[in-house]
């Protein structure tokens, strides 16, 4: 799996991140992830030349220890909607042949907002890749020794519940949703919440069943 993350010039406490039950203590979230995720085999780093002479070194430092490969990719703080669009391609490219984890705990201003629908459209474009958001949330609690690393993974199949949506609205084809909440239910199932799995089985059956009526001109069954 690839790393995505981002560095920035900024002052870097270094604390417990907690991840699934585990945690490591660190200054660098990717490098805590580099722990919490055990699969990770190279790391990418986008970085302003200024990030990557104050933290690109350590963290290919740590990566290396962890057997992982480390490269940096060279980018600008974006400033207008050209400086977002070339942010956006430099991020794609690195999410198109295995996969990915985006890490956009130290990722500045409105980065992380870049970084969340480059990952909704890679998904959408590569739904056979695997690919995982996650943010280190310092100082959300009280406990400023500690830090929750938030999987936000699920939020990216928000533009896929847009796209399955606006195709059921105009067309009446409700496969992508069936397929979606299919996919929902099975963690509910696993995770001992049998209702819950029920309920959206029941929906998708539903919604199935209205595709195929309407497919066969038949609404009314």
């Amino acid at each position: 799996m690839r790393l995505l993350t981002f560095l920035g010039t900024g002052r870097y406490t270094e604390v417990a991140y907690r991840l699934d039950g585990a945690e490591y203590r660190t200054n660098l979230c990717p490098v805590a992830l580099l722990h919490l995720l055990h699969d990770i085999d190279e790391v990418v780093a986008f970085v302003t030349p200024e990030a990557e002479q104050k933290w690109y070194g350590e963290l290919c430092a740590r990566a290396s220890e962890c057997g992982a490969k480390c490269r940096s990719v060279h980018i600008e703080l974006p400033r207008d909607e050209k400086g977002l669009w070339n942010l956006f391609r430099s991020l794609e490219r690195e999410m198109h042949d295995k996969p990915v984890a985006l890490d956009i705990t130290h990722a500045f201003r409105a980065i992380p907002l870049v970084g969340a629908l480059v990952a909704g459209f890679a998904k959408a474009a590569r739904p056979e890749h695997e690919l995982r958001v996650f943010y280190g949330a310092y100082a959300a609690e009280a406990d400023r020794d500690s830090a929750p690393v938030l999987d936000l993974s699920g939020l990216v199949a928000v533009l896929e519940w847009t796209s399955a949506v606006t195709m059921f609205e105009r067309s009446g084809d409700a496969r992508e949703m069936v397929d979606l909440l299919r996919q929902t239910g099975g963690p509910l199932g696993r995770g001992g919440k049998h209702e819950e799995r029920q309920r959206i089985d029941a929906v998708a059956k539903a919604l199935d069943g209205i595709s195929n009526s309407l497919k066969a001109c038949r609404p009314l069954d």
